[in-house]
């Protein structure tokens, strides 16, 4: 670790890391709205860990329409999860600039190549999402910035944090409130309780007593030919009820990109038929008489 400290201490004095420094400046050196859902309860003045796990698979045919269509673009799971979850959120909150963290882990530096252990550095992605695109051209955008993010991942995030000068909020994490994770065959496998059978459907199991690091944490695995999905979430922010709307949102959402990822992005549903047809009664009340 002190190896890894000073080895960063010396690169960040070099022409390279000063591209990376200049890239993320100018990434993020404006204000970021926080995402702040619109069935959030009142936040702590200080943050908390409390957190509660929702487990549950994409069907199968989600699991098969998404995967081809990554296919085709020759992208990967991290990037059309991270296109999808900023337009649910973009839904959400109307905000068109959405900020979603991951962790790169790897020596991305062959002066790194014979030190033990894992080194992991945090990106804060940014997106920009215009409503009369198309999904499919957004997802192209996604996959393209992430490439650049990670291009200039060796930059410390937490230097990052010094450089932006941000104004310290004791009640949330800097820069971001999601964390998207997508793991690979094996990896971290005893951080998620799974289903002691995996179960092929809707169906959407709670663990209770699970530490929530972020607002919100999106994990991802690959299991066969599905694709399961881990929602973990801080109970001071946010009820189970809210949180299993969201995952049937998102399974929503999904089915409606896989059938037509050519419609705009403003034109995509995440509701169901039945949220629909409320929301029509909502804002169509009859006359009284």
């Amino acid at each position: 670790m002190y190896k890894r400290q000073a080895w960063q201490s010396s690169k960040l004095q070099e022409a390279e890391f000063e591209t990376d420094k200049s890239y993320w400046l100018a990434q993020l050196s404006e204000e970021q709205p926080f995402l702040d859902l619109p069935f959030q309860k009142q936040r702590p003045q200080l943050k908390t860990y409390n957190g509660d796990t929702l487990e549950t698979y994409l069907s199968l045919e989600q699991s098969k329409g998404l995967k081809t269509f990554l296919q085709a673009e020759n992208g990967s799971l991290f990037t059309g999860a991270l296109a999808l979850w900023n337009v649910l959120f973009y839904k959400y909150t109307a905000f068109h600039d959405i900020t979603i963290g991951t962790t790169v882990a790897g020596r991305d530096h062959a002066d790194l190549t014979d030190q033990i252990g894992c080194y992991v550095n945090t990106l804060a992605l940014k997106n920009t999402i215009k409503p009369t695109e198309s999904f499919h051209n957004f997802y192209k955008e996604v996959a393209a910035s992430t490439l650049t993010a990670f291009n200039h991942q060796a930059y410390p995030f937490d230097q990052l944090i010094e450089d932006l000068n941000l104004k310290r909020d004791l009640s949330r994490n800097p820069l971001y409130d999601v964390m998207l994770v997508v793991q690979n065959a094996g990896e971290d496998e005893k951080e998620y309780a799974t289903m002691s059978e995996p179960n092929f459907s809707d169906k959407i199991v709670h663990h209770t007593n699970t530490k929530s690091k972020f607002d919100l944490q999106i994990t991802f695995k690959e299991v066969g030919e599905y694709l399961s999905l881990f929602i973990t979430y801080n109970t001071d922010l946010y009820e189970e009820t809210k949180m299993r709307s969201l995952v049937k949102h998102f399974k929503k959402l999904v089915s409606e990109v896989i059938s037509n990822p050519e419609k705009a992005i403003g034109e995509l549903t995440y509701l169901s038929v039945q949220e629909q047809q409320q929301v029509l009664v909502d804002f169509n009340p009859k006359s009284e008489v």
